[in-house]
């Protein structure tokens, strides 16, 4: 399951992310990816299946890919709760339970707001600490 954000066109953005380094503006990035990612998290954790909680407990996001450009966050069940999958999609023996394309379906616009906020926010303290 992917879902993506891009911000194109912000030019007092993109002019800010000129002014800061290579390691600087994916330190924004990855700030503002992670506080994204936390929406769709913390709903996912709302709408799983409950039995033993470990499911539950075990949702997260982590980065899967890093570059100055771009992030990449994947939101799910740790490997503790790997029955998660399971869970999502069914099997040949037990419906799918969706909770994740569920979570991410009703909060994309929220999370996409969050990103876009803690980037302007992220990118400002940035350039600040550079002094530009």
């Amino acid at each position: 399951m992917e879902v993506k954000f891009s911000f194109d066109g912000d030019k007092e953005l993109i002019e800010n992310l000129k002014k800061i380094n290579r390691t600087a503006s994916g330190r924004a990035l990855r700030r503002a990816a992670k506080q994204g990612a936390e929406v769709i998290v913390q709903e996912a954790k709302r709408r799983a299946p409950v039995d033993t909680g470990l499911l539950r407990k075990s949702i997260r996001s982590k980065f899967k890919k890093r570059r100055s450009e771009s992030v990449t966050v994947e939101i799910g069940p740790s490997e503790k709760a790997y029955y998660g999958y399971f869970v999502e999609f069914g099997t040949s023996k037990m419906a799918a339970r969706p909770f994740l394309r569920p979570a991410a379906d009703a909060c994309y616009k929220q999370a996409a707001e969050e990103t876009k906020q803690a980037v302007v926010e992220a990118v400002l303290e940035e350039v600040a600490k550079v002094g530009h």
